[in-house]
């Protein structure tokens, strides 16, 4: 049975059977993950120091308190494209800590290009790009924009030439 236990826990370390407590990759919880995207990638880095000065960035109050549950880079989709970053916390406090102030990298040179968004279920991303689909389709479906949190919103111009979303009104 030891042996059992022992291959078991080979083949899937998230799990540990022996005191029948589970234990769960933090890196698939999206409550408390963030994906970093457009993060260069180098040969050798160690993405939990690149995380922790991201997390510097950000300001001292987020610094002192978020901590790094656990930092991977996924495959890129792209060629030529790095690959994204999925970063997990402790509690989901800190995610949206760092999610309201993620504009500060914006002011940073080495960061201004990366960007961090909530982690989203593979049934929230396949809902937004059915959604992104129909709008493409519609006749006038490019007057709509899907927002981050799911809300369509209809284009309008105002004398500056820039877009203003303004919600659509249910008749």
């Amino acid at each position: 049975m030891n042996n059992l236990n022992t291959q078991a826990d080979s083949i899937n370390p998230t799990i540990n059977d022996r005191n029948s407590n589970t234990q769960v990759n933090p890196l698939s919880n999206d409550a408390v993950t963030v994906i970093v995207k457009n993060l260069q990638f180098a040969e050798n880095e160690n993405l939990i120091e690149i995380m922790n000065d991201i997390i510097h960035k950000l300001g001292q109050s987020v610094a002192k308190n978020v901590k790094i549950a656990a930092v991977t880079r996924l495959n890129p989709r792209f060629h030529g494209k790095p690959g994204l970053v999925k970063m997990s916390l402790e509690n989901t406090d800190q995610k949206i800590l760092i999610l309201h102030n993620k504009h500060k990298l914006k002011t940073d040179e080495n960061y201004k290009t990366v960007f961090i968004q909530g982690a989203k279920s593979r049934i929230e991303r396949l809902i937004e790009n059915n959604t992104r689909a129909i709008l493409r389709e519609l006749p006038q479906g490019n007057q709509f924009r899907l927002t981050g949190n799911g809300r369509i919103l209809r284009k309008t111009q105002n004398n500056e030439d820039s877009e203003v979303d303004v919600p659509i009104k249910h008749s």
